[in-house]
């Protein structure tokens, strides 16, 4: 087996060619740099790039091979061998020692939601007492339930330094895991991921031969781990996550560090789902604090953490050497490799993996000093970090501290002699410190973007600005938003989303440049697909960024400081290279992480723990065991009491399940999904993430063939004369507007001329009913068969709260040759038939919109719309008309509601100083002039990524 993964890491043998000029190429990272120089903006290398009918699926042609004939048994398998599984079949009670499937539902409740006290004290309700439990105490609960048969064993061992003695109140420090082997083969032997589990590695290319990166299976790195491994095993590619968190609450020292694993061969979308339970905490990592000096002591604690992974990961070394006959979901034996490919954490934690000081990045050979640089240094691979270790312990005793932490701080190296990862096989950290979304993306814009911005333009100017942001549903106010302190992922992304239209008018050009350059980086990354096309894009903005920083630095963005050397700054030029080598980056991100820190170490002890030092551990891990006992059980019980098999077999499953039944499955829970398939209707039974309603599937409006639908409420806001609406929305045109369009006079037919109709034309109806609101759901671009989440729009006429109304911005499917867009919804109605049994024409038949129309500002020689230099958005202004009386007012066009692609952000482009006039509330409103902004979020950055040119 060939230990390197540095020999041709980004090229898999596929031919790879230029799709505009035809050139070859040795390796992907070369095309991505070939087409950043030469085609930066080419419309042939986006074409290519697109997914549609034609796009091809190439299966590692010597991977995942099973023996056949051979089955082991699954994880369920164990209830049929425990020591009640007798009485199971005597009494036919496959829930005992549970009176049955019910009780076993209460005691999974009580057992997730209640201390032990209150267990006890909701056992003594009179109520209950009339109806009991077969179990009376809490004590005989958890006695049942820890004789259930267990997943992976928790063990404990004691780490000792010799010559050093910890802290006062602390005692050795103590790791309690389990073994990673058992851990792999308990999370690929359930069946409840065996329809989802794919470790065969494939490559997708576009039917114009462009490669498309999503998930680890697709990308580089998970082929050339299998071209490494003998003819049919199996790679099996681990993801490591972890952080230390305080759990006393500020009302004491200590701290847990759980160490999480799962799967890299689930779907993305599937195990970063956290009700798919697709994490397990497989240890408690020792948090060792010594008596020693404290610069001394954080070299001890990374050697303890060391070799506590190391301790943890034995067998899987084992493993990774010789493979390992292991079951599937479905039993079926392979010979498995299990190399691991990420660790998911935070700068400092993967840093101390990696076994390398705070001034040096984890992933390449850059220092402090040359961070910011903007170049891409060599890789820091395990065998230059393992051959300084060499050459310094050579000089100096590990065990001399003083010294040998000198000799290392010369070299970058934390003091570690012995990282876990020295013997392990096809596990580099170079490749280990995947790049971390939620930190290096979300963290670094706010310590450092948003800080330059805020020093630039002033905190209580960008305050404002961000408080008349034109409010939407479902997306949060920013008022005061330098006075936070700390917030979530999802507030740092309504910032991100507003930040550049929020500071034009109030910057230099090359200030808007660089933020503009950098904000648009941090998005593509976000993206869950990724093609040779958006990683040169990536390439050319990290580059444009570099260029201008410069312009940063002169309008006092850095503060007192004169330098880029920020570490975060450094690590963004490895996210091309690590998005070719490992796929996309959200699925390494630590939001789940983040979460399950809590989950399975701050809630267990503040709910389940004496507090005491000496256990409090070994306490969390028991709880965690039972609820996983209890979770397993459940669904044995549910599926042996209606003689169910417990293989999990998707009714798809031969043919292969397609993208709109995974994305389901995903969406609403693989546990779920399988008793949907099994048994239809006991899914209600079995917890799972509250999903957002499909309009696609609810009788809502949808255009045949089309990525959108609609719901509109049974019953309309109102019902109004048509005479009405001109005044109540104050619409002047509105009833010419209406006739145009019912005598199919619309903008093109009048060759963009006002009016043709006036009020001495009937409309053929008398009445519409109309609705404030209204919900739309759209595709994903990425993918089809996603639906992204639906979304409340408004229409609300003038009233006392909103004085001009409140209407939401759409994007319609028609850009005229004029350079005009229609985008601003100001009435969503029906016509009503006259009494009579009057039929309406067709057109009339559907809800429609009256909407007014937004212009590009600017257009090109050719009469294109083209955008508006440094910010690279499109503006806007209102297209206008003089009335009768030479007034200008807005146009507006009737047209159907069916016609909206979907919505998008409109802001108010602000001078220095923006005006006083401009809320929430009238920020559509009061300007004149806006942009459209295609950084709102990743989707509609990708309908306008071509342009309209």
């Amino acid at each position: 087996m060939d230990a390197s993964l540095h020999k041709n890491p980004y090229s898999n043998g596929f031919d790879i060619l230029c799709a505009d000029c035809g050139s070859h190429f040795p390796s992907y990272d070369s095309l991505v740099t070939h087409i950043s120089f030469t085609h930066p903006s080419s419309a042939t290398q986006e074409l290519a790039c697109k997914s549609g009918e034609g796009d091809t699926s190439d299966r590692h042609p010597q991977c995942a091979h099973r023996f056949e004939g051979e089955t082991l048994p699954t994880v369920f398998d164990a209830f049929e061998n425990d020591k009640h599984a007798q009485k199971r079949r005597t009494t036919g009670n496959p829930a005992y020692p549970f009176l049955d499937l019910v009780e076993v539902e209460l005691a999974r409740w009580l057992n997730e939601r209640l201390t032990s006290t209150q267990i006890d004290e909701f056992l003594k309700l009179k109520w209950v007492r009339r109806h009991p439990p077969s179990f009376q105490t809490c004590h005989t609960l958890r006695s049942w339930i820890e004789e259930l048969p267990s997943g992976p064993v928790w063990r404990t061992a004691e780490i000792t330094l010799e010559g050093y003695n910890p802290a006062p109140r602390n005692g050795n420090p103590l790791l309690i895991y389990r073994d990673g082997l058992e851990c792999l083969e308990y999370l690929y032997g359930l069946p409840i991921f065996a329809p989802f589990c794919a470790p065969e590695p494939y490559g997708i290319h576009t039917a114009y031969g462009q490669r498309v990166i999503t998930d680890f299976n697709t990308a580089c790195q998970a082929w050339n781990l299998q071209n490494k491994l003998p003819r049919g095993a199996t790679v099996l590619p681990i993801q490591f996550g972890g952080d230390k968190i305080e759990v006393t609450n500020g009302t004491g020292d200590i701290e847990m560090h759980p160490l999480l694993m799962t799967l890299a061969a689930i779907p993305s979308a599937m195990r970063s789902k956290l009700s798919n339970n697709a994490w397990i905490c497989i240890a408690y990592l020792p948090v060792a604090k010594f008596d020693v000096h404290r610069d001394y002591n954080s070299v001890l604690a990374n050697r303890v953490l060391h070799e506590a992974m190391d301790i943890i990961t034995r067998s899987l070394k084992d493993a990774m050497r010789d493979g390992k006959e292991m079951a599937d979901g479905y039993g079926n034996v392979r010979l498995v490799f299990p190399p691991i490919v990420a660790f998911s954490g935070d700068l400092p934690e993967q840093l101390s993996m990696a076994a390398v000081a705070a001034s040096v990045s984890p992933v390449t050979l850059a220092t402090t000093a040359s961070f910011g640089e903007g170049h891409q240094h060599p890789p820091r691979t395990k065998a230059h970090t393992l051959d300084l270790i060499h050459q310094v312990s050579q000089k100096v005793d590990p065990w001399k501290l003083h010294d040998f932490l000198r000799e290392c701080g010369k070299v970058g190296l934390n003091g570690v002699h012995k990282p876990w990862w020295r013997d392990y096989p096809l596990t580099d950290p170079h490749f280990l410190c995947q790049p971390d979304i939620l930190h290096s993306d979300f963290k670094f814009f706010w310590d450092h973007v948003h800080k330059a911005c805020q020093i630039h333009v002033g905190s209580q100017e960008l305050d404002r600005r961000f408080n008349a942001r034109h409010k939407r549903i479902g997306y949060a106010g920013l008022r005061r938003v330098s006075e936070v302190k700390q917030m979530t992922g999802r507030m740092y992304r309504e910032i991100m989303r507003t930040t550049v239209v929020a500071i034009a008018g109030a910057v230099s050009p090359g200030f808007m440049l660089a933020i503009r350059s950098l904000m648009e980086f941090l998005l593509i990354a976000q993206s869950p697909r990724h093609t040779p096309t958006s990683l040169a894009r990536m390439t050319t903005l990290l580059r444009t960024f570099h260029e201008n920083k410069h312009a940063i630095m002169d309008a006092g963005g850095r503060g007192s400081l004169d330098h880029w050397h920020i570490p975060k700054l450094e690590l963004l030029s490895t996210w091309v290279p690590a998005i070719l080598s490992h796929g996309a980056l959200p699925q390494w991100s630590c939001d789940a992480i983040e979460h399950l820190i809590r989950t399975e170490a701050k809630k267990p002890f503040a709910m389940f723990t004496n507090h005491r030092r000496s256990d409090f551990g070994t306490q969390c891990a028991r709880h965690l065991d039972r609820l996983e006992k209890l979770r397993l059980f459940e669904l044995y019980s549910l599926f042996t009491t209606h003689g169910i098999d417990l293989h999990n077999l998707h009714p798809t499953s031969e043919a292969g399940m397609n993208d709109v039944e995974f994305n389901d499955a995903s969406a609403v829970g693989a546990a779920r999904t399988w008793v949907a398939n099994s048994l239809p209707g006991a899914e209600r039974s079995i917890r799972g993430p509250r999903l957002s309603r499909n309009l696609f599937a609810t009788g809502s409006l949808r255009p045949e063939d089309s990525n959108v639908a609609f719901h509109l409420t049974k019953k309309p806001t109102a019902t109004y004369r048509v005479d009405e609406i001109a005044r109540i929305y104050q619409l002047p045109d509105f009833h010419a507007a209406l006739v145009d369009y019912v005598r199919g006079f619309d903008l093109d037919s009048r060759c963009g001329d006002d009016h043709w109709s006036n009020h001495s034309h009937g409309a053929g109806f008398d009445e519409v009913r109309v609705w404030d609101t209204y919900r739309i759901q759209v595709l994903s671009i990425y993918d089809d068969a996603v639906r992204l989440d639906p979304e409340t729009l408004r229409a609300v006429p003038p009233n006392e709260t909103y004085r001009y109304g409140m209407c939401d911005a759409v994007l319609i499917d028609s850009v005229k040759a004029n350079g005009e867009l229609r985008e601003d919804v100001r009435v969503v109605f029906e016509p009503v038939p006259r009494k009579g049994n009057i039929k309406l024409p067709p057109h009339l038949q559907v809800p429609l919109v009256y909407i007014q129309d937004f212009a590009f500002n600017d257009l090109n020689e050719h009469g294109h719309p083209c955008k508006a230099a440094g910010i690279e958005m499109y503006k806007l202004r209102r297209r206008l008309y003089a009335d009768a009386g030479g007034v200008a007012q807005r146009a507006g066009e009737v047209i159907p509601l069916t016609n909206v692609v979907r919505p998008v952000d409109i802001a108010p482009a602000h001078g220095q100083i923006m005006l006083d006039t401009v809320t929430e509330f009238t920020a559509l409103e009061v300007p004149t002039h806006f942009w459209l902004n295609d950084l709102w979020d990743k989707e509609l950055y990708e309908t306008f990524v071509s342009g309209y040119e």
